[in-house]
Parts: C-alpha cells; sequence; structure tokens
C-alpha cells in the first residue's frame, strides 16, 4: 500500500527480531531490515512486548527527523502526500478518537491501560490534561526530535518499557510522544469516528472477519488509511483469507517484492482467466443504440465470492462482490477516453483506445 499510494516515502524500515520474508527482496535500496539489538538495550533482549520496541523507535540507524509509524495491520487505503502528515511549519497532523474509558472500565484491558497511564504521566509533569482523546491506531506521524526530547523528559519510564520482555499495564507506550508533542508544538487534533460504517472516513479500524465485510466496508467508507485488526472473536479462517484479501486490495507486486509466482498480482491473474463473460444485448425499437443486458461471470472468485459485471451505454462496466462495485471501466463520449477505478479509487487517469 505505500508504493501504491505514498511512493514519496523515502525509506521503509521494517523492524523484526531478525526475521525476513522469502518474498522479501532486500537488496532493494528502498527496504532495511532493522533488528531488535540494532534499536533496544542489549540487556532488554529478547523482547516478546511491543511496547517495549516501539519505545526504542528514535534509536533506528538513519531515521529521518519526520517518519510515519505503522504496525504491520495498518494500510494506506487512497492516495496521500507528505502534506496529509505534516503541516507547512512542520508540524505533525494529529488524528485522534474520543473514548469513554477510566480506571474502573479497563483494568483488564492492556492498551486501555498503557494509554491511560501515558497521558496521566503528561498531566502530571506537563500539566496539560487531554481527557477522553486517544491516537488512533493507524498510521502515525512523528518528529525524531520530539521523540527523543520525550524520551529524555520520562528516561525512567521508557526505560523501564524497553525492559519489560511482556506486556504490562502501567508503563509508557509510545502515544506519550503524542500527547508530548501536541503540548509542547500546541497542536489541536482532528477528531475522528474510526468506527464510521455508513459514510466516508479519513481512517478506520476494520474487525479481521468474513471477507465480504471487509470489502464493503471499505467500498462505502473509502478510507485514506485503515487498519484490519484480529480479535477474540476472529477465527482461523478469517485469518486464513488475509491473504486473499491483500491480493484483492493490493494485486500489484511492488520493487521490493521477489516474482515468485505466489504473489497477490499473479494470483488475481491466474483468477481473472478462469473468469467466462456471458453477455447479451437486444435494440429496442426507435433507438440508435442497444440496450445492454446484464452479464454474468461464471467463474467465483476464491471459490467464494460470486463476481458480476453489466453494461451501461457506451461501454460502462462495473464489477461487483456482493453486490459491492470494485472495478469499474468508463467510457467517455468521444468513445477514445476510458477511465478505470479500483474501490471508487481512479487506476488509470486516461487511456486512447
Amino acid at each position: 500500500s505505500a508504493e501504491m499510494f505514498a511512493p514519496w516515502i523515502n525509506q521503509i524500515f521494517i523492524v523484526t527480531n531478525g526475521q525476513v520474508p522469502e518474498w522479501l527482496d532486500t537488496s532493494n535500496p528502498k527496504i532495511k531490515i532493522v533488528t531488535h539489538d540494532q534499536m533496544m538495550p542489549q540487556d532488554a533482549l529478547p523482547t516478546f512486548n511491543a511496547s517495549a520496541i516501539e519505545a526504542c523507535l528514535a534509536n533506528i540507524p538513519e531515521l529521518s527527523e519526520y517518519f510515519l509509524f505503522s504496525n504491520d495491520d495498518c494500510f494506506f487505503g487512497a492516495p496521500v502526500s507528505p502534506a496529509y502528515f505534516f503541516d507547512a511549519e512542520g508540524k505533525p497532523i494529529i488524528r485522534m478518537v474520543e473514548h469513554n474509558w477510566s480506571p474502573n472500565t479497563i483494568h483488564n484491558l492492556f492498551y486501555q491501560n498503557v494509554v491511560y497511564y501515558s497521558k496521566e504521566l503528561i498531566r502530571k509533569k506537563l500539566h496539560k490534561d487531554f481527557g477522553n482523546l486517544a491516537c488512533i491506531h493507524n498510521i502515525v506521524p512523528y518528529r525524531k526530535s520530539m521523540f527523543a526530547a520525550c524520551t529524555q523528559e520520562f528516561i525512567k519510564d521508557f526505560d523501564y518499557a524497553a525492559h519489560c520482555k511482556f506486556r504490562e499495564k502501567n508503563i509508557v507506550q509510545r502515544t506519550i510522544v503524542t500527547f508530548y508533542t501536541m503540548a509542547k508544538m500546541n497542536i489541536e487534533p482532528q477528531i475522528l469516528n474510526i468506527h464510521e460504517r455508513e459514510h466516508h472516513s479519513e481512517a478506520i479500524v476494520i474487525s479481521l472477519s468474513p471477507k465480504e465485510k471487509i470489502f464493503n466496508r471499505l467500498a462505502i467508507v473509502q478510507p485514506f488509511l485503515f487498519c484490519i485488526n484480529d480479535n477474540e472473536n476472529t477465527t482461523n479462517t478469517d485469518r486464513l483469507n488475509l491473504k486473499d484479501i491483500m491480493a484483492v486490495l493490493f494485486p500489484k507486486p511492488q520493487k521490493w517484492e521477489k516474482d515468485d509466482g505466489v504473489n497477490g498480482s499473479l494470483l488475481v491473474n491466474k483468477l481473472l482467466k478462469q473468469i467466462v463473460i456471458t453477455s447479451a444485448s437486444t435494440k429496442q425499437a426507435g433507438t440508435k443504440n442497444p440496450t445492454p443486458q446484464k452479464s454474468i461471470l461464471s467463474y467465483k472468485l476464491f471459490h467464494f465470492f460470486p463476481l458480476y459485471t453489466y453494461k451501461k451505454r457506451g461501454g460502462n462496466q462495473v464489477w461487483k462482490i456482493f453486490g459491492i462495485p470494485v472495478w469499474r471501466k468508463r467510457k467517455f463520449a468521444d468513445n477514445q477516453t476510458i477511465k478505470y477505478y479500483l474501490f471508487g479509487l481512479p487506476l488509470i487517469d486516461r487511456l486512447q483506445k
């Protein structure tokens, strides 16, 4: 999604404990694998705590002053520019959500506890109360200098967090840097509804659920950023389906993907070659053009999704998955210009016949 919708990103650092996916071409200059021992205290390893790893992000070698952070379940959903994340003064554009957490309602929830704990540290030391705000679980902008300054301001808390090998409730989490940045740079956040279901939203969080539900949400909301997050209701079937979902959403292999014959684009192309389009048209009296009838594809994508397509006057086509428009071809009146859309987003601006 980064190369499709944010190709201006200079470098992508992938933080792992040394694992490298088989499909990743590490010789690509845009990709760098960063291991835990390159950024964390040696006596803190090994670690199994995401908060501990994230507390040390500013230590990544060659990290830029302006950077974006993303967990592995977050994606770009539409074209974005650097101005979407940083304003003209270089301040991060911070997007948040409102919640109704309290110590009584979150006592068994790790994420809510670390966010609440981090906000309390800011309130007590900087005398800034951010009330019921929380950072979105999505792609977030940071300034490296602010990350480092926050680390120094709360050095004992960051050091303790870095050495926690497993999750704990009362430790700092990287969201403290966002609140610190807001306090120090006087930033007003944008408030989002990440659970939006009926209207467009800039960023949403989707539970890893059956395919049709995920495609339906994305098609309706059309977010710039989205997260596909598993939870206690996620099934093993849902997890196995994730590969197919990624293949549909991001079918084109990127420069750093090895062409091993299993990537999303080849998978989708292989499936689409098995689709047979049958169509018919009839000519009505007194009309110059035939009236197209609905054409039905005779193959089920991934042996699960029935695909349908229909033609309109002028050669327009729409492919649907469970009634949701996925692929659209629009032919203009000049009979030359054609535009293609995926989930409502233009893929090819202008194509001559």
